[in-house]
């Protein structure tokens, strides 16, 4: 079955490369051609679009009392109605030879959101970042919930406290 002209085009060459012309205003508008009997149909409105909205959040979250870290929960709201999309709640997991690592579990809130990329790091008192988490999740009908540990213990994080916020704060970006 020929089904036209078949172009894709690479995702880095969307999102990076040519981001300002497939995403002006940070929506990405698809036109499709439809078809009928294998053949182009010419008569009336034979086209369909659709948009993909894109939102960016960026925001720094301090958790106080790091050292007695239990559990933190953090509402990450829409830029565009205020609506909460996404929760991210950080709780420390057991390991191996009494070692406590970081977790992070994220769930969507929104039906829409299909996919999030996630870029976390730790902050020092001087802004310096340290990459804690970079990845992409896809989000089903029946799974909107992601978990993830983080590269790195809480311990490690304890015994380098002086560069870290006099306030024991372990902060984030998204």
């Amino acid at each position: 079955m020929d089904l036209g002209h078949v172009r894709f085009v690479l995702r880095e060459e969307v999102l990076k490369i040519r981001r300002k012309d497939y995403l002006p205003g940070n929506v990405l508008t698809v036109h499709c051609r439809m078809w009928y009997n294998n053949e182009a149909n010419n008569y009336g409105h034979c086209f369909a679009w659709t948009q993909i909205a894109v939102e960016r959040r960026s925001f720094v979250w301090n958790i106080r009392q790091f050292r007695t870290f239990q559990e933190s929960v953090c509402e990450i709201a829409s830029a565009s109605d205020e609506q909460s999309i996404i929760s991210l709640k950080f709780f420390p997991s057991s390991g191996q030879n009494s070692e406590t690592f970081i977790c992070v579990q994220v769930c969507a809130h929104d039906q829409k959101l299909k996919t999030s990329t996630f870029r976390l790091y730790l902050m020092d008192t001087s802004g310096n970042r340290t990459n804690c988490l970079n990845d992409e999740i896809v989000f089903y009908a029946s799974n909107k919930t992601a978990l993830f540990t983080l590269n790195f213990l809480k311990d490690r994080i304890d015994k380098e406290k002086e560069s870290l916020s006099p306030k024991r704060c372990f902060a984030t970006v998204l």
